[in-house]
């Protein structure tokens, strides 16, 4: 992961999901690209082109946004610890000074008189973090999805306002635009989500269709970077499980190939009704995220088409991630790829 686009209106929400990007991003070593688009009436007089106007209050606000991620990030920084660790061989009789450095005021390399002293290296790593801020005049969904395209983001993380991020992102929302663009991964993030490492890691998805390759290898990439458990997801409605799992075959040996690396767990769950099946697992099996592929699954469709609403709300403060739908020349790529093999 290179670049993380944080969207932002500057709402307790944005600013969440800013320090969460942030925290992110000093694991996974990413930039991030701070985008505030924004609306202002223009003032134009005959001396002023409308694109120099543009330009200057684009100026204008990308100042501010300046200030306001470096406020952000100095911020995140005054929390840190220090981890005394025991020396060897420590003799109170055999004391010596305590090392600390006149000039600073600081403990040194050396640590204090029996204890090395080693410093957060989150705050050191948050501390270099690369921000890249842009302002744009426009629509905040049209601006965030062209800047991901133009800036090759590999993640775009947006805060949500109430109680399941889930439920939010299809509801007409920005965050629903963006995920139905299916251009990005887009990390949506409930309003009191707090920063913990992603360690456990459910992809709810339908193994009767062929995974996308490109997504399967965005989803290792994530569970390589967090060292995270990874969990498969199959809701399935066939009462016979046989037939079940002959549907599944070549999608799991897309799996296996795709995941060679990894230690997974697929998990087969009957349920009429898939959004009451996803909603249920992740009720029973406590996770750090959620992954869905929102082309895969007929309830995420209609819930993009404003058909259903809020079927599934999950747990209030786990993270969300969609995954972009496949191109047309990838799934013939794949479909071609797997008739040659069993001919």
């Amino acid at each position: 992961m290179k670049t993380i686009l944080v969207a932002t209106d500057y709402s307790k929400e944005a600013r969440k999901a800013f320090v969460y990007a942030l925290e992110m991003a000093s694991l996974t070593k990413a930039n991030i690209l701070l985008l505030h688009a924004f609306h202002k009436p223009l003032k134009l007089n005959d001396a002023v082109r409308f694109e120099d106007a543009v330009k200057e209050l684009e100026k204008e606000e990308n100042t501010i946004l300046r200030e306001y991620a470096t406020e952000v990030k100095t911020e995140v920084c005054k929390n840190f610890s220090l981890q005394f660790n025991c020396k060897a061989n420590n003799d109170p009789a055999n004391s010596q000074p305590p090392g600390v450095s006149q000039e600073t005021g600081q403990f040194t390399a050396s640590g204090t008189q029996f204890h090395t002293v080693q410093e957060d290296k989150r705050v050191a790593e948050i501390a270099v973090i690369k921000i890249n801020c842009i302002s744009k005049l426009g629509w905040a969904a049209d601006e965030i999805i062209t800047a991901a395209k133009n800036h090759k983001a590999d993640l775009v993380v947006m805060g949500t306002r109430g109680a399941g991020a889930i439920r939010q992102a299809f509801l007409g929302s920005t965050v629903g635009a963006v995920i139905q663009s299916g251009k990005v991964p887009v990390l949506a993030l409930p309003q009191n989500t707090i920063f913990k490492e992603i360690k456990s890691i459910v992809f709810a998805c339908d193994l009767s269709k062929i995974p996308d390759i490109t997504n399967l290898n965005t989803l290792r990439g994530w569970v390589k970077s967090f060292e995270a458990n990874l969990t498969i997801l199959h809701i399935y409605q066939e009462p016979e499980r046989k037939k079940e799992e002959e549907k599944t075959l070549t999608a799991l040996a897309i799996l296996d190939k795709a995941f060679f690396d990894l230690n997974y767990k697929v998990y087969f769950q009957q349920q009429p009704d898939i959004a009451e099946g996803i909603q249920a697992f992740t009720e029973s099996h406590p996770n750090d995220l959620l992954v869905l592929a929102p082309n895969q699954h007929t309830f995420l469709e209609k819930l993009l088409q404003k058909t259903v609403t809020g079927k599934i709300t999950a747990n209030p403060f786990l993270p969300f991630l969609t995954l972009p739908g496949p191109t047309k020349s990838n799934r013939l790529r794949v479909e071609k790829k797997l008739l040659n093999e069993q001919q």
